[in-house]
């Protein structure tokens, strides 16, 4: 959420590169983080990991649609505005996750 902070409010191309290589960078390990968090579940339910599968898909097909139709209208930083949503639900659920195991 801080790199993309970054890359949303920063007017200096500097900066615009440390939140975007910032955010590529954290970016890349959620997948793995995230599939090997829910071993479990995929092991337990082989469903699950299709499911999981699709979701990202869908996810990276739509979000830049979304994006796209924002900033027709609002412009480009505003329509880079709506990762928000995504990142602050990840961020509570994320939350919740270590909150669950905590408590085992």
């Amino acid at each position: 959420m801080i790199f993309l902070s970054i890359l949303l409010v920063s007017t200096n191309l500097t900066l615009m590169l440390v939140g975007t290589v910032g955010l590529g960078l954290s970016l890349s390990g959620m997948y793995g983080t995230t599939v090997a968090n829910a071993g479990s579940v995929f092991g337990e339910y082989p469903l699950a990991m299709g499911i999981f599968v699709t979701v990202t898909a869908l996810g990276s097909v739509i979000t830049p649609s979304i994006i796209g139709g924002v900033a027709a209208y609002t412009g480009i930083r505003a329509g880079m505005t709506v990762l928000l949503v995504p990142a602050v639900i990840a961020l509570v659920l994320a939350v919740w996750n270590c909150r669950m195991y905590a408590k085992r």
